[in-house]
């Protein structure tokens, strides 16, 4: 029989929605003991609850049709949707090239955002916008929200 540790960091492995909601609501520190959860696939049972219920009702994680999928894989497109709400970055004052996302990708402007300050590296290279995030990059990104030493500035 093979049993998960829940002790293990598993850098490589993909990150979750509830794994995200929690490391986020824990980072900055938000509550909502009174709010009632609009999601409706988050169980009142669930490990997560109280941490999806703060990023719902700061505006950082809102789901789609009334889900939040609490068990699906983060994105690096939808990584850079929750940090840019989540973290007061200063907005790009120019864009930057990636190879694999067009102006006209939906989370452009945030990927933008997150290279303008130094969260993510790949100017001029492909983001992976489509690629699963892994527990390790979503823990640099996140450090490098918090503490400028982290971040890295690429030039365009």
């Amino acid at each position: 029989m093979f049993r998960v540790q829940q002790s293990l960091f598993e850098p490589d492995a993909p990150l979750t929605r509830a794994q995200a909601a929690k490391i986020l609501s824990e980072t900055l520190n938000l509550t909502a003991n009174q709010y009632r959860l609009q999601a409706t696939d988050v169980l009142d049972s669930h490990w997560a609850i109280d941490s999806f219920k703060a990023l719902e009702k700061a505006g950082i994680m809102t789901g789609t049709n009334g889900k939040l999928q609490p068990n699906a894989h983060v994105t690096r497109a939808q990584m850079a949707s929750m940090l840019t709400r989540a973290f007061d970055y200063a907005g790009p004052t120019s864009f930057a090239s990636f190879t694999d996302i067009d102006r006209d990708f939906w989370a452009y402007h945030d990927v933008n955002t997150l290279a303008a300050n130094g969260v993510t590296t790949q100017v001029n290279q492909a983001f992976r916008p489509n690629e699963e995030t892994t527990r390790a990059q979503f823990s640099l990104f996140v450090a490098r929200s918090l503490d400028d030493r982290f971040k890295v500035y690429s030039s365009k």
